[in-house]
Formats: C-alpha cells, structure tokens, sequence
C-alpha cells in the first residue's frame, strides 16, 4: 500500500470512528483494513495517535448528542387514552443509562461517576466527628 492510499484508508478511518461512531473494529472492516495494521501505524506516527485520540472523543460527544436525542424524544403515547406508553419510557430509560454506562467507560476522566478527592496530589484522611474513635461511637 502506497503512503497516499494508505493516508486515505487512516482518514476514513478516523472518519468512521469520529463522525460515524464506529469502533476501531468495525471501522478497519469497512475499510478491509487489519486492526493490527493500523495500530502499526500509530506506533510509528505520533500525530496519527493524536488524532486517533481525537477521534474516539469525538465519538464520545456524539453518543452523548445521542442521549440529549433520547431525552428530547416526543414520547409515544396509547391511542385508545392518550397516555404516555409506559413501556416506551423504560425502553427510553434503558438507552439512556447504556449509553451512560458505555461512556463512563470510554471517557471515565470526563463521564465516570468515581470522584477522588485529593488535596495537592495527596489523598484526604477522613476526619471523624469527635464523638467517634475510629468511625466507631466512643464507649
């Protein structure tokens, strides 16, 4: 493969993943690229990790958009009464927290739900109110 196809191949690549939401995966079988290959190149090309990184917050803000979608959905509603189809807001309720749970786990730094206090870089010892020894009622 010549470097202008393969330049061509890396941008539909990142293409996919940013725009499309592909993951690397899918993204090298369109492209009927190996993953292996690919991940050759970004060992030797700093940049093209660089945008790769890019690429995969990019598609992080995408499913995000995504979830923005599932809560602005007109809900469904029941023809005979008018109510709201209670079984299309736990569907709803389902994406939403799959996509949640999905991007806490691609972005933890900017979607986990884990928060580590520190102070400095140190971590903070818990302070006991002074009827406590050792977070245990004083005899």
């Amino acid at each position: 493969m010549d470097n202008g196809e393969r330049n061509k191949t890396i941008e539909r690549i990142l293409y996919l993943i940013a725009e499309e939401g592909f993951s690397l995966r899918r993204a090298c079988i369109e492209t009927d690229t190996k993953k292996s290959t690919f991940r050759d190149w970004m060992a030797k090309d700093t940049n093209l990790t660089v945008q790769y990184i890019r690429a995969i917050e990019d598609r992080a803000e995408l499913k995000c958009d995504s979830i923005q979608d599932d809560y602005n959905a007109t809900p469904q509603r029941d023809p005979d009464t008018g109510k709201i189809d209670a079984a299309w807001v736990n569907l709803q309720r389902l994406k939403i927290d799959s996509k949640k749970w999905e991007l806490s786990k691609l972005l933890p730094k900017v979607y986990g739900n884990q928060i580590d206090i520190t102070s400095l870089g140190e971590k903070i010892e818990r302070i006991y109110p002074p009827w406590m020894n050792d977070g245990k009622p004083k005899p």
